[in-house]
């Protein structure tokens, strides 16, 4: 190939490159909406950064459950006393919650217990009393003043229901661990929910109620009539406060058995005796096992 051939080619070759880039030239260049398509590209969602970290809500969180005997304050109900063994326990309760573990050394949560209804349904004069249903005399107008009542024999027959369900937050100390037992110190405030109905009916020894009857009274002239039957309920919501002491043990990372005794004053319940009904403090000293398990 001569000098003038390769000159041609090299000509040529030049002029197709030129003809390709140019409109590319003019693209960038001269197009107003050219940017537009690097702004989709940027967009797509292969360009978006993802972060796929898991959300935790904290790794010190934990629930619980406890289950407890119960040594509680006795309620005379008439001459019966409730519960009506005097021994330990006398009772007992279920209970859940929830807490947080800040660190090695202090943890708080928030309890539910439930003590389980006492109830009883029965006598509580422990045998019969004389109800008067009559009376003897000289009539109106005679030369005797007043009369001579007469009485049966009386029973009552008691309805009476008390439950108790506690609300408490609780703060707790750990102090280290020891040979795998970490012991423990605490205290809660919160209130005790406390339902209480008594219902007493009055019958004679034969059964037929005393509700009702009535004797004129010779003397006077007059009807009268004794009404002792009796009802009554209620709810009350009192401040309650509570101690506790104890020992827990990790069986797993995630769970731990919790052994220790708690005190709880619950307020005042309401009594009934046979002089009438008055307030008395209440508390229970419990007995406790429970498991605290750790999700994370």
């Amino acid at each position: 190939m001569g000098v003038l051939s390769r000159v041609n080619a090299i000509a040529a070759a030049a002029t197709v490159a030129g003809v390709i880039a140019a409109p590319s030239a003019a693209l960038a260049w001269d197009w107003p909406w050219a940017g537009w398509f690097a702004d989709d590209a940027a967009m797509e969602p292969s360009a978006i950064a993802v972060d796929d970290t898991p959300v935790t809500f904290g790794t010190g969180w934990y629930l619980r459950g406890d289950m407890s005997i119960s040594g509680e304050t006795q309620i005379p109900i008439g001459n019966v006393i409730l519960p009506t063994t005097k021994t330990f326990p006398n009772n007992y309760a279920l209970g859940l919650g929830f807490g947080y573990k800040y660190n090695a050394w202090l943890r708080t949560d928030v309890t539910l217990d439930y003590r389980a209804g006492r109830q009883f349904q029965g006598n509580t004069t422990r045998g019969v009393i004389p109800c008067q249903d009559g009376a003897v005399g000289t009539p109106v107008g005679g030369p005797f003043t007043g009369s001579i009542p007469i009485y049966g024999s009386c029973l009552d027959y008691v309805q009476a229901r008390m439950n108790n369900t506690q609300v408490m937050f609780n703060a707790y100390a750990d102090l280290g661990t020891w040979y795998g037992l970490t012991p423990y110190v605490g205290a809660g405030i919160g209130f005790n929910l406390n339902y209480q109905r008594f219902q007493r009916t009055w019958y004679f020894n034969n059964g037929n109620p005393y509700s009702g009857t009535s004797w004129v009274d010779p003397w006077t002239g007059g009807t009268y009539s004794n009404y002792w039957d009796s009802k009554q309920s209620t709810s009350t919501m009192q401040f309650a406060w509570a101690v506790m002491g104890g020992a827990s043990y990790n069986v797993t990372p995630h769970l731990a058995v919790d052994l220790g005794l708690r005190y709880s004053n619950l307020g005042s319940v309401y009594t009934t005796t046979v002089f009438g009904s008055y307030k008395q403090n209440y508390s229970a000293t419990d007995a406790r096992i429970g498991f605290r398990y750790t999700p994370d």
